[in-house]
């Protein structure tokens, strides 16, 4: 395979690639098997997390105090000859709160020292974009030869993680938060761009009108263009970023019809070529100086945009859902859609749903309290949970680091 790389002029030596793969491999598959898998501290933090969350609320106080209320009326303790409230509904609240941010924060630590760890055990990130698009065409070629289904798959996965850390590289960042507080009209025209997409024809990665949706790799390039006509690039320059573009509707959606699979991994072979020449321990290796990294690296990239460039835009064709598949389909639609009503941009938007959730919990809290415990009246304290609350969770969501992924 690396044969295809050794030309006399601007190139990588015979078995660089390989070489360098199988040195970082070991790290590569147990960093790429962590992030596949959940382990016991990411339900204990989940679980910590809910129980906090349930607390503070206060959902589980009220369920507890009913159904001691309800189930033991005449249960009563005391504690070193002092009488303990069972029966009071803050007793419970501040025992779960008591007993729930403690949990919380232990599991948070025990999660920062995990990810500290196994920071120092993983390859760094220029290293890892390499590894995953080597490892996606050695998948393909083990497909090739054998004809196994988990090679493929695994090659789709693989794709899947590339593809959103070349875009977090390209676009530098890796959020629009970041992007806006530079580019003020950033945040202006991402709404308008719904979510970052552009209309794309076959051969222009800007086209006005086009059948496709690019993610917005550089949505700033798009809009000077359409603003001033006198913006315009260098063909190498255009061509790089239209193969950049239509890398979901020339590669991705190959992938998963598992169509001219060889032809891609051609491809990506280059593309591998170009993100090694990225990876800062490469030229202190002695093998390559600096400046020759950058200008192979310019090489492979630019035959990477040619060997795309070749290519037709390829389009599954929708398969058809009947039954319970289209139920559930329109089920993860509808729920993906609502959870994204939790991050949005809009802080008005973000807030009202929020509000709404704790206002509906804690309604659902005194449900059944009330069920439980007959004798509750809606003194002040209640009023003042029930109306408080859903405005503080509120404050706290638009205040917290919850962003779109």
């Amino acid at each position: 395979m690396d044969s295809q790389l050794a030309t006399p002029e601007l190139s990588l030596q015979a078995n660089e690639l390989e070489d360098y793969f199988e040195s970082i491999s070991d790290s590569f598959e147990s960093t790429w098997a962590a992030t596949q898998r959940r382990d016991f501290v990411d339900y204990l933090l989940i679980a910590s997390f809910f129980l906090a969350f349930f607390s503070v609320l206060p959902g589980i106080p009220m369920i507890l105090t009913g159904v001691v209320q309800s189930r033991y009326p005449t249960w009563h303790t005391s504690v070193a000859g002092m009488a303990v409230p069972i029966q009071s509904f803050f007793f419970w609240w501040g025992a779960c709160i008591v007993l729930s941010i403690p949990l919380v924060t232990l599991a948070a630590k025990v999660d920062a020292a995990r990810s500290k760890r196994a920071l120092k055990e993983q390859p760094g990130p220029a290293s890892m974009r390499f590894a995953l698009c080597y490892a996606t065409v050695k998948e393909l070629e083990r497909y090739a030869k054998n004809g196994l289904q988990k090679h493929v798959e695994r090659a789709q996965d693989y794709w899947a993680q590339l593809q959103q850390m070349i875009q977090k590289m390209l676009c530098g960042f890796g959020s629009g938060g970041a992007r806006s507080a530079l580019n003020p009209s950033y945040s202006a025209y991402s709404a308008y761009y719904s979510g970052g997409t552009a209309r794309l024809a076959a051969k222009d990665s800007f086209a006005e009108s086009g059948d496709f949706l690019i993610p917005s790799l550089f949505p700033e390039m798009y809009y000077v263009q359409q603003g001033f006509p006198w913006f315009k690039l260098e063909p190498t320059t255009s061509k790089i970023i239209n193969a950049l573009c239509v890398m979901p509707w020339k590669i991705t959606t190959r992938l998963m019809d598992r169509k001219d699979l060889s032809s891609i991994a051609s491809s990506l072979l280059h593309l591998a070529s170009f993100l090694y020449t990225l990876i800062p321990e490469v030229s202190s290796a002695g093998r390559h100086s600096s400046m020759e990294l950058v200008a192979i690296g310019e090489r492979y990239l630019l035959q990477f945009a040619d060997s795309l460039e070749g290519l037709n835009v390829y389009k599954s064709e929708p398969q058809p859902l009947e039954g319970k598949e289209k139920v559930r389909s329109k089920l993860a639609l509808a729920i993906t859609w609502f959870g994204t009503l939790f991050v949005h941009e809009s802080p008005v938007v973000k807030f009202i749903v929020w509000w709404a959730l704790a206002l509906a919990i804690v309604i659902f809290g005194l449900i059944i309290a009330r069920h439980y415990a007959t004798d509750l009246k809606m003194d002040s304290t209640i009023v003042t949970l029930l109306i408080a609350t859903p405005l503080l969770v509120g404050a706290a969501a638009l205040a917290g680091p919850f962003r779109k992924r």
